[in-house]
């Protein structure tokens, strides 16, 4: 009976050191779209990933909401109208490789006939 109450006090114990540091971590984990800055020996500010920041003496001013989500469309568009242009252009470089293959294509065909019409000729 003893031995069963200390190992249920070491039970209780230990869940709870477990509970209590599960908490702590909760408290730390980040966003997947948000980012820590951290100061020299001061505090930590949570700001969305890549939004400009500006250092006034000991005041940091972060773009407002407004400001950084039409930044970053802007950004999007900017990148989705190059990589649209890229493909295109790797789309024309496929076609003119295609259309180059089914002219091969069609010689050799030509061609075999062309020695298949000798061959019975002889």
């Amino acid at each position: 009976m003893k031995y069963l109450k200390i190992i249920t006090f070491l039970c209780v114990v230990i869940l709870r050191a477990v509970v209590l540091s599960a908490a702590k971590n909760k408290d730390k984990e980040i966003p997947p779209w948000m980012e820590d800055i951290k100061l020299k020996g001061r505090s930590t500010y949570l700001v969305p990933k890549g939004a400009k920041r500006e250092f006034i003496g000991a005041q940091i001013v972060v773009e407002s909401p407004n400001e950084y989500v039409a930044r970053r469309l802007y950004e999007i568009e900017q990148s989705l109208e190059e990589r649209f242009a890229r493909i295109e252009k790797n789309q024309e470089e496929i076609k003119t490789g295609l259309k180059e293959l089914k002219k091969a294509l069609s010689n050799a065909k030509k061609d075999q006939k062309g020695l298949e019409s000798q061959t019975s000729q002889e």
